[in-house]
């Protein structure tokens, strides 16, 4: 209902329409496909930092009982399975995750609120806040923050909102749980005994994405003529 809503706003009104349609319109250039390809890579690799994150905050906090703790609170594969495999979960991965979220999303946030800001704050300071409000509106904090700033650059980058689209729909689509899904989480004896040496993974791509993020956003940054 919240998508519908959205959608009712930005497609009911003539001027969003408008600028809406515009947005759409700009295709992706061609010679931009391996760096899109590039983005959806690095974007997966923030979704395991974000299990990096709450890694290490737990186990920080509450060492290792407190990390089993976060292992032991999460259901069974096959329970996960059978979810990511029933009509709601194929239909919120695929009909909302994979098209009708990324594009109102897209169009919302990266398409009218950060631009928006940016005129008024310049653009750093318009992506730090636009991928905050995004991360607050969702569950997972930290992998959308993270994948917010990456839709900005992207779109910066290729002046085409559907470039965002695509990275966006693609990534809800592959973290489906028979897809990577169920790799977020580490199995096997973790889960009882909370040892930080499970999530050798999920802090490696935390490692990976501070550097490649920042390294991106430089990329993306303003340039002299």
């Amino acid at each position: 209902m919240i998508f519908v809503s959205a959608g009712c706003v930005l497609f009911g009104f003539p001027a969003l329409r408008r600028t809406c349609l515009g947005l759409l319109s700009v295709p992706i250039p061609s010679a931009k496909a391996p760096e899109i390809a590039g983005v959806l890579l690095l974007h997966l690799v923030t979704g395991f930092a974000a299990a990096g994150v709450v890694a290490l905050w737990t186990w920080n906090s509450g060492g290792e009982p407190a990390l089993a703790r976060v292992l032991g609170s999460q259901d069974t594969p096959a329970t996960q399975l059978s979810h990511a495999l029933s009509l709601r979960g194929i239909t919120t991965s695929f009909l909302i995750g994979g098209l009708i979220a990324p594009v109102i999303e897209e169009l919302a946030f990266r398409g009218l609120l950060y631009p928006t800001w940016a005129a008024q704050w310049g653009w750093v300071r318009s992506a730090l806040a636009t991928s905050a409000l995004f991360a607050v509106l969702h569950p997972n904090m930290y992998s959308q923050f993270m994948g917010s700033l990456l839709y900005i650059c992207l779109f910066r980058r290729t002046g085409s909102l559907r470039a965002s689209i695509v990275i966006h729909a693609a990534f809800n689509m592959l973290m489906w749980y028979p897809l990577i899904g169920q790799f977020l989480f580490p199995s096997g004896g973790g889960s009882s005994t909370g040892e930080i040496s499970y999530w050798t993974l999920q802090i490696a791509c935390l490692a990976i994405a501070l550097v490649a993020l920042p390294a991106y956003m430089w990329m993306a940054r303003d340039t002299r003529k």
